[in-house]
């Protein structure tokens, strides 16, 4: 979910976690820099069909980079709205590789602040459209664990400590 803090508090859970077998990978930089330099165009540029090439290409980088890792945490979505439109973009090829997923949400309001915030992008900001996002990402999340019979965790990102504390235990569990 777009503005919920999920890198800021992954940064802060690689620094109190202090694991050198953790890995943290951001999906949109890793997305951003094939859709650059292997696919000569902006991702804003890409039809859905060169999108899903670059996401497939994006997950065989990033499995083959972080093999050595014992935990590899990608930061990324389940989902893209586009034009208010709902697409589902997990690759199969990462699906089938992930053993925990992990959704960091935050109210909706907190959300919209955030995103209102953050000059640096362009996001959606209607509280109503952050909803549907908010809930597409959970469902799509749930549906995924439940299709790889893999586990699926909430962890709401309203405090920084208490959140990262809820996300390190989970670390220690895997």
């Amino acid at each position: 979910m777009q503005g919920c803090g999920k890198t800021t508090l992954l940064k802060y859970v690689k620094e109190r976690f202090g694991d050198n077998n953790l890995e943290i990978v951001h999906g949109s930089e890793v997305i951003f820099n094939i859709s650059n330099k292997v696919f000569g165009a902006e991702w804003s540029q890409l039809n859905e069909f060169k999108r899903r090439e670059v996401r497939e290409y994006a997950v065989r980088q990033i499995l083959a980079q972080t093999e050595s890792k014992k935990i590899i945490i990608i930061d990324g979505h389940y989902i893209e709205m586009l034009d208010g439109q709902i697409y589902e973009i997990l690759p199969e090829e990462l699906k089938k590789n992930i053993k925990y997923h992990v959704i960091v949400e935050a109210p909706v309001e907190l959300v919209q602040a955030r995103r209102i915030s953050d000059l640096s992008k362009s996001r959606d900001i209607d509280i109503d459209l952050i909803k549907r996002e908010m809930k597409a990402e959970r469902e799509v999340a749930q549906k995924t664990a439940w299709e790889s019979n893999s586990r699926v965790q909430v962890v709401e990102n309203l405090d920084l400590d208490k959140a990262a504390n809820t996300f390190i235990d989970l670390l220690r569990t895997i």
